[in-house]
């Protein structure tokens, strides 16, 4: 069964980036630009893995965390120079980032 790693950004090109590189057969890439489709989404389908963006269009990462079921494990992107520190993140990843960094990480994550 294919591993669900989602994928919020309101950087489209980092959505179609991420996309092309992590998505395979044994994970499957969903990506959003909006905070709220990503938060309901979450609901109907929890993903195994999350990514989520600092700075969003229409709220913070660490907003949409906090929306999302606490089982879900979440990792927070961000350009921010002062990392934002909230213990819903398992980890934080600084922009920008080398897409093979967030490659190792998801390996790591479904060993």
């Amino acid at each position: 069964m294919r591993k669900k790693v989602y994928y919020l950004d309101d950087e489209v090109d980092l959505c179609n980036l991420f996309q092309e590189f992590i998505e395979s057969d044994e994970i499957e890439v969903i990506t959003f630009v909006d905070a709220r489709t990503a938060i309901e989404k979450c609901s109907e389908m929890p993903p195994d893995l999350m990514f989520i963006d600092y700075r969003l269009a229409d709220t913070t990462g660490d907003v949409v965390a906090t929306a999302i079921d606490s089982k879900i494990e979440k990792i927070l992107v961000t350009g921010e120079l002062k990392k934002p520190e909230h213990d819903v993140f398992s980890q934080v990843i600084s922009k920008p980032f080398r897409l093979i960094e967030l490659q190792k990480i998801i390996d790591e994550k479904f060993k």
